[in-house]
């Protein structure tokens, strides 16, 4: 058995970019009343780490995070702001000042009240360069300005610049200013023994089996969970793992690999789900580099890789993609169709530029220069690494010799680094499941600061439809602006949009309720909405 669990998808949950939203109770039905009781067991491979909202940013920790502390804002499951802590915000007209007001209320889990002091420590910790935050990428200096605590329940801050994605940066867990000023980040007692508001209250953490104990939280101002308790066990192994869901001692694994979803979707014992990650992969270009300012080697190239087989080969779930607007999105074009695998045709094309073989090696030539793409491949990633070794077979059949350069972190990206290595394409990941297709698109055009990408696309006919879109009142003229956009993208191929990833997972029957967890990134803070059902007690 081997529970796939996606690094960088695990980076954007701890980043905080969670998808949430509230079920009312009048979804219930007559039959099927939740009750108060029950534990949830949780099983996982991966031991969790410190538990401390400056500074854990991945894994099941961070899940746990949002069942332990709430956020400023949250992101529901349309990929919208909703408030969490914050009622609601004002903002000016230029879009540089923020000013939130909290809602009233809201304690700490030992009885000390939330106020805005709270938020304004938690993000200047987060910017303190001595906590060495990983989260600090998102909420950059060059974008956030001081923090300003007006009142008990009021905060402020101002921006350098005017970014609509702000509130994605901020939708962050607080942290107690009480239990963690003057202490080092790193080594305070909190990170074992963590203190929030949120629905569920940290209870014990058994530090040689790493099983971590959260109980329900009475006082929650959103009303007490149903559930009396989740325990996290750890497992040395996926066939651990498999052996104590099989023996029902584990109710959730999240990340299953496609044989092990199959065995359990026949299995009346659970209810299983395969449902977008809201993560997509591309291989993005550089369009300044003479070889691929033509388009027609980026539509060969996209023509010479077989996505569904690269999926198979790779044993990963995935819907081959068109751009950067998911299914959900207003901006999202239904008549675009991904280019079909066609290696004869991406060949003539690419014959067509001048690029033949020459000596029979299989490799095109021109000029006596081989066809050859250099592309940055994160090395810390052996997803990555086998994902890139397909493209490079693939990419083989049609003539073009692809040279990946494997790097450790972005942040090695230099101007002295880019020069010596002089990549031509990056295999990357981005965020597709924001609905708001403005905010999309202000992921990566045209300057793309959030997922730091390399090189500026622009397109003067892009460029005016954005303007039109940006002015437009009319919210179905807008759409049909932003599936032109769409449409122009993918016909551009500044990237070669491969797929969009699929993820698996299962909960045990008796859990009610379940459903609204399943979206991309999965709203763990749901989770307080589950109950056992009435038969299973």
């Amino acid at each position: 058995m081997g529970f796939s669990v996606i690094r960088f998808l695990n980076c954007l949950i701890g980043a905080g970019i969670m998808l949430m939203c509230a079920v009312p109770t009048s979804s219930f039905s007559a039959q099927d009343v939740p009750s108060y009781g029950g534990t949830l067991v949780w099983g996982t491979i991966n031991p969790p780490t410190i538990i401390n909202p400056v500074l854990t940013y991945q894994g099941v920790s961070s899940s746990l995070m949002s069942l332990i502390f709430n956020a400023l804002v949250r992101v529901n499951a349309q990929g919208e702001i909703i408030p969490d802590l914050a009622e609601s915000w004002d903002v000016s007209e230029d879009g540089l000042i923020y000013v939130f007001h909290l809602k009233r209320g809201v304690h700490f889990h030992d009885g000390v009240e939330l106020t805005a002091e709270d938020v304004k420590f938690t993000y200047e910790a987060i910017e303190d360069p001595r906590n060495e935050s990983q989260r600090k990428d998102r909420t950059s200096n060059a974008l956030v300005g001081q923090w300003q605590v007006i009142d008990q329940y009021t905060v402020k801050f101002s921006l350098k610049a005017a970014n609509k994605f702000v509130l994605y940066k901020l939708a962050f867990v607080i942290a107690p200013m009480h239990l963690l000023t003057g202490q080092k980040m790193s080594e305070a007692a909190f990170n074992w023994a963590p203190v929030g508001s949120g629905p569920f209250r940290f209870k014990a953490w058994d530090h040689k089996t790493q099983e971590i104990v959260l109980e329900a939280n009475p006082y929650y101002f959103e009303g007490r969970p149903f559930l009396d308790r989740i325990v996290v066990k750890v497992y040395p192994d996926n066939t651990s793992l498999w052996a104590a869901l099989m023996r029902q001692e584990v109710d959730l694994v999240k990340f299953l690999n496609r044989e092990d979803y199959e065995v359990l979707r026949k299995d009346k014992l659970f209810k299983t789900y395969e449902i977008s990650s809201g993560i997509c992969s591309a291989i993005v270009f550089d369009l300044h580099d003479p070889l691929l300012a033509d388009i027609r080697v980026r539509k060969a190239i996209a023509m010479g890789i077989n996505v569904d087989r690269m999926l198979n080969d790779i044993r990963l779930g995935g819907v081959p993609g068109t751009g950067i607007f998911e299914s959900g999105s207003s901006g999202f074009n239904p008549d675009i169709k991904p280019f079909a695998y066609d290696p004869q045709e991406a060949r003539r094309l690419l014959e067509a530029v001048g690029w033949k073989d020459l000596n029979g090696d299989g490799i095109l030539e021109k000029e006596g220069k081989a066809l050859e793409i250099k592309m940055l491949v994160e090395g810390r990633s052996g997803y990555y690494q086998v994902m890139a070794m397909v493209i490079r077979q693939q990419l083989s059949e049609i003539g073009v010799k692809l040279v990946v350069d494997l790097y450790q972190d972005e942040k090695a990206f230099t101007q002295a680094y880019l020069s010596a290595h002089k990549p031509q394409a990056w295999l990357r990941s981005f965020v597709s499941f924001i609905r708001d297709p403005g905010i999309a698109l202000e992921q990566w055009y045209p300057s793309g600061d959030l997922l730091q990408k390399l090189w500026n696309y622009k397109n003067p006919e892009l460029d005016a439809l954005i303007v039109e879109a940006k002015t437009s009142s009319d919210k179905v003229l807008q759409s049909k602006v932003y599936q032109k956009i769409h449409k122009v993208i993918y016909d551009d191929q500044p990237a070669c949009f491969l797929f969009s990833f699929v993820t698996r997972h299962a909960v045990a029957r008796k859990f009610s309720n379940t459903d609204g967890f399943f979206f991309p990134l999965m709203p763990v803070y749901l989770i307080k909405d589950w109950y056992l059902s009435p038969v299973s007690h």
